[in-house]
């Protein structure tokens, strides 16, 4: 039964237009920034060209494109669009009922954590990883070049490559390294619904004010690494190739408690008839 009520809201999930929208916006971010790409560096010899992976919308060191910057500045908003919502509208339209006459009490809720996870990390991961294949076949992958115009070999850019989580990974393998962020990224998303969704266990006057808890914990943990000298910023730390950033484990660690605590949230209201 559990699996039946986590195969049924996934579907019904992936139907709704919060999640189609937050879909085909990650697809125009990916298309915009390839195309960006193959348009700048059309015509470079191999020597002169960057590394494919250097290029992607969530590398921090593709400061010539745009597009990164400005999906940094509405993810906020849009990283709850996939399933943050869907308790809220399942009361609205009663299929939280429907499903729990169905799956049980018990299950629907356990399978509202699971579907809402796995369908963010989904439709936030598959974007990223078509962007990968687009780089790797588009452009040459003996290039080695860096955005910083450093020397491949210099003692400057092995340092920052040093600093670079899990650093060995992509000196060894580059297009694994970048599809295991973006599965962290997904990952990240699906915590960040499921936050949400335990926030609309209580009693929320407007659907809209949804949008508000994750910012502000985003915000939050910026403030208050900004005023102990830290900043912990998911411009930094939600993006690949960020020279010299400690505070990736204050960072995600955060979150996972939320997520956590969140889930005990949610079961345990769940255990009652009537959510409030």
């Amino acid at each position: 039964m559990l699996f039946e009520s986590i195969r049924s809201q996934m579907n019904i999930i992936f139907r709704r237009k919060t999640a189609m929208i937050t879909f085909y916006i990650m697809i125009i971010f990916v298309i915009c920034n390839y195309i960006f790409n193959v348009l700048t560096y059309n015509g470079y010899d191999i020597l002169e060209m960057y590394e494919p992976v250097k290029l992607l919308l969530l590398s921090d060191e593709n400061v010539n494109s745009p597009f990164g910057f400005y999906f940094m500045q509405i993810y906020p908003f849009i990283v709850v669009l996939p399933a943050g919502f869907s308790l809220s509208v399942d009361k609205q339209s009663n299929t939280m009922l429907f499903l729990c006459s169905r799956v049980g009490n018990r299950n629907y809720f356990i399978g509202k954590i699971i579907a809402a996870f796995f369908a963010a990390l989904i439709i936030f991961f598959i974007p990223l990883s078509l962007e990968v294949i687009l780089n790797y076949f588009s452009f040459p992958k003996e290039a080695m070049g860096n955005l910083y115009n450093l020397g491949v070999y210099s003692q400057n850019y092995i340092d920052i490559v040093k600093s670079y989580p899990f650093s060995q990974i992509y000196v060894t393998h580059p297009y694994i390294y970048v599809i295991g962020w973006s599965i962290l990224f997904g990952v990240a998303a699906g915590m960040l619904n499921v936050i949400t969704i335990a926030v609309s266990t209580f009693r929320i006057p407007y659907k809209v004010l949804l949008f508000l808890p994750v910012y502000f914990i985003l915000n939050a943990m910026y403030w208050i690494g900004d005023y102990f000298g830290r900043p912990i910023s998911h411009f930094f730390f939600l993006r690949m190739f960020v020279p010299n950033q400690p505070g990736y484990l204050i960072f995600y660690g955060v979150i996972f408690i939320l997520f956590l605590l969140s889930i005990v949230v949610i079961i345990k209201k769940g255990k009652k008839d009537y959510l409030g």
